[in-house]
């Protein structure tokens, strides 16, 4: 692994560890409010809106500025964050509330093209897929740790303390992104024809992408809804506290790791395609017997799984994306891969809060999953063939130039 290899896989740790225990703390805030489904989703809209609304934008920069200056604001602007959310005027949900969550979910939505861009430029093209199961390995301990932790300091001391917490983990995240000597900024005259197509546009002329980039929507439509009353199928149909709630994560987690084998296993397109299949088919499966569970501890085997399943999936779709993607155009694919995505989070997400309410939580996963298994199998039939006749394009050896400093 190269230097600058080791600290994006540190950084990328330590952001995950943040983010989880960030995000726990804030859904186990809403929760104990007592506020109910809908400011659950709105919360989860705050935290998936600004994927969709600066996707354009993101995957300009990422394509034409330098890497280093992108991810240092991305990294100061989350700690602004998190200082207004360990304030008094954010202990309940509102909208100051709701604004810090946007402000730092802006921040991840510039960095993540970024991150994702500059992965070829430091390991190279055959050493993506390998950065790519190491990263989901690593955070398969960060994220439930952060989880963990959340639940225990929300139970111990309240909501406030987990965002300061949260601060004093992002600053040595910024003094590794300076550490960084790998650079990417493409040329901006090579991205400025009006010939070359946008994300969505070089997307949706690759037949692969386009395909999963669609199943994946509706796959997200029909399951991500679930995620609204999670929380209350935990806490208060299976009766967990809040420590528990947070220590799902590392049964999540387990089922992480144990994926990330198989996931350097991916070696070519058709691996890929097959795989999103599968770990998606797997999740919604999960979802339906989750809506059967009589206790928490069966809840916990359910949550391996699913953990295994979505990290199957996400493990192939980085790489999928990334490497069927030129060179000049890999910040705004992934930029607009990831702003869609959000979008159908998002209607998922107001859909979910809407059917909780109406159906509760068990019947809600049940519908979930019961609605996404045919989208998944058709998707896999549809993909599959094209990913092993379909060739990836060879970007150019000259269609950008890296830099160090």
């Amino acid at each position: 692994m190269p230097r600058d290899g080791r600290f994006v896989l540190s950084a990328r740790g330590v952001s995950t560890f943040v983010e989880s225990m960030l995000v726990i703390g804030l859904i186990l805030r809403v929760q104990i409010s007592g506020a109910g489904p809908y400011a659950n989703a709105a919360l989860m809209i705050a935290l998936a809106a600004p994927a969709v609304l600066t996707m354009h934008w993101a995957g300009r920069v990422a394509d034409r500025l330098d890497s280093r200056k992108i991810l240092l604001a991305a990294v100061t602007l989350q700690l602004v964050a998190c200082l207004v959310l360990a304030t008094p005027w954010t202990a309940h949900p509102g909208w100051l509330m709701y604004c810090a969550c946007l402000a730092f979910q802006v921040g991840y939505s510039f960095a993540t093209p970024v991150w994702m861009a500059l992965i070829p430029r430091i390991v190279g093209e055959d050493g993506v897929q390998g950065l790519a199961a190491a990263q989901m390995l690593i955070a398969s301990f960060t994220a439930p740790l952060g989880a963990a932790l959340s639940g225990v300091l929300v139970g111990a001391f309240g909501t406030q303390l987990v965002p300061l917490v949260a601060v004093t983990l992002l600053v040595p995240v910024g003094v590794m992104m300076r550490a960084i000597k790998t650079r990417r900024q493409v040329q901006a005259e090579q991205t400025d024809s009006t010939s070359t197509p946008g994300g969505l546009g070089f997307i949706f002329r690759d037949r692969v992408l386009a395909v999963v980039l669609i199943g994946t929507v509706v796959a997200l439509l029909v399951i991500q809804g679930v995620n609204v009353v999670e929380v209350f199928l935990v806490r208060d149909d299976l009766g967990a506290t809040p420590a528990q709630y947070g220590f799902t994560e590392v049964f999540v987690a387990i089922g992480t790791a144990a994926a990330a084998v198989a996931v350097t296993r991916l070696t070519n397109d058709t691996r890929r395609a097959a795989a999103i299949t599968i770990g998606f088919a797997t999740c919604a499966l999960v979802c339906v017997a989750i809506s059967q569970v009589g206790s928490f501890g069966a809840y916990l085997v359910m949550a391996t799984i699913i953990g295994a399943g979505n990290a199957l999936a996400n493990g192939a779709l980085g790489p999928l994306f990334l490497l069927r993607t030129l060179e000049t155009h890999r910040g705004a694919v992934i930029a607009a891969f990831t702003g869609v995505t959000s979008a159908a989070s998002i209607i998922a997400l107001l859909v979910g809060g809407l059917i909780g309410a109406w159906l509760g939580p068990r019947d809600t996963f049940l519908a979930g999953g019961l609605m996404a298994i045919p989208v998944i199998l058709i998707m896999g039939l549809l993909a599959i063939p094209a990913a092993r006749t379909l060739a990836q394009p060879t970007p150019p050896a000259t269609s950008a130039q890296a830099f160090t400093g």
